[in-house]
């Protein structure tokens, strides 16, 4: 008898230890069930909140119908069909079948990012391609609004005579009310 009531007691804390663990792997996966179901429960949610972003935003007001700022705002043009403007020599002469133009803009007076972006070529203005990531620039300007604030122009060369010409950026306020006329112009030739 004496030899059977530690046998007994080993017996019991196994058990014990058994249905112990056997809760503890229930109880996780009911966890893990738990967030599975809070997850699908939030997508939808997620999903219309996302297509609300993506929804379009107005179209942008022809360049006629906006007033002219006085003030100025940070925009510039990177590339010219494949020209780095920072770095090539100007006048840049294009031959291509279009005119490719990529730079980055912002609503600085209002400290976002702009609605959008026409590129001015000699006396015409061609509507741009506006809110391309740009987040290299939205963290040096520590400033998330700007996340969305790169540009690209694809402008076919049809469009526009054999000649000398100046290319400069209007920029949109984020109101939709003015557009801001970048001073700094670039110089192309197109044949």
């Amino acid at each position: 008898m004496k030899n059977l009531l530690p046998l007994l007691f080993i017996i019991f804390t196994i058990s014990v230890f058994t249905n112990c663990q056997s809760d503890s792997q229930t109880a996780k996966k009911n966890k893990t069930e738990q967030r599975k179901n809070a997850n699908k429960k939030k997508k939808p949610n997620q999903k219309k909140a996302n297509k609300k972003k993506r929804a379009k935003s107005k179209p942008l007001p022809p360049i006629t119908k906006l007033k002219k700022s006085t003030k100025q705002t940070q925009a510039s043009i990177s590339k010219i069909s494949g020209n780095i403007v920072a770095k090539d020599k100007q006048p840049f002469r294009i031959t291509e079948d279009k005119i490719i133009i990529r730079g980055m803009a912002i609503d600085r007076p209002r400290k976002t990012a702009a609605a959008g972006v026409y590129v001015k070529i000699g006396e015409q203005y061609f509507r741009a391609n506006y809110g391309q990531p740009s987040k290299k620039f939205a963290n040096k300007a520590k400033n998330p609004k700007y996340r969305r604030a790169a540009f690209t122009a694809n402008i076919p060369k049809r469009k526009i005579k054999n000649g000398d010409y100046e290319v400069s950026l209007c920029v949109v306020s984020s109101d939709r009310k003015t557009y801001y006329e970048q001073k700094k112009k670039v110089k192309i030739k197109i044949r």
